[in-house]
């Protein structure tokens, strides 16, 4: 008669060559179930900002803006504006850089900088991707950031 342990052994090693047989039949239903998913998957555009401080006596800050698809689909082309005003009221609008946004596949981002000169203050800069709300995406609630630099 067989040990006990050779019975664990025997049913162990079936139940392994089982599993693997079970997890594939979870996965998906064929070839096109990872396509039909892709299709469906919107993209989703966020922006982050960087105000890097100037050396002195050199005043000229370097923003630098990235606009990211986090989402899972591919995102036409695009814009993003930045909104460049005073922090304080009455809070005018004193620059805006609108860039255009090449297409973006999901995971990649755009990155674009330029120089700007403050002066002596507290500043506002804001960030929206997509702005004129052309893309389809699935968060439209993550595409704009702000930031505050003080001038020198």
């Amino acid at each position: 008669m067989p040990t006990r342990s050779i019975c664990c052994l025997a049913f162990l090693v079936l139940v392994l060559s089982i599993v693997p047989l079970v997890e594939g039949a979870r996965q998906d239903t064929g070839p096109a179930a990872p396509a039909a998913a892709q299709k469906d998957a919107k993209p989703d555009l966020t922006v982050t900002l960087e105000a890097a401080q100037p050396n002195f006596p050199n005043r000229t800050y370097e923003i630098t803006v990235t606009v990211k698809n986090i989402g899972g689909g591919a995102c036409q082309k695009s814009s993003c504006r930045v909104f460049v005003r005073h922090a304080h009221p009455p809070r005018e609008t004193f620059k805006v850089v609108t860039k255009d946004v090449n297409e973006l596949g999901a995971g990649e981002k755009f990155v674009f900088s330029f120089p700007l000169i403050f002066s002596l203050g507290l500043f506002e800069i804001e960030a929206v991707a997509d702005h004129n709300k052309k893309v389809a995406e699935s968060d439209e609630k993550n595409n704009k950031t702000k930031i505050q630099v003080a001038g020198n």
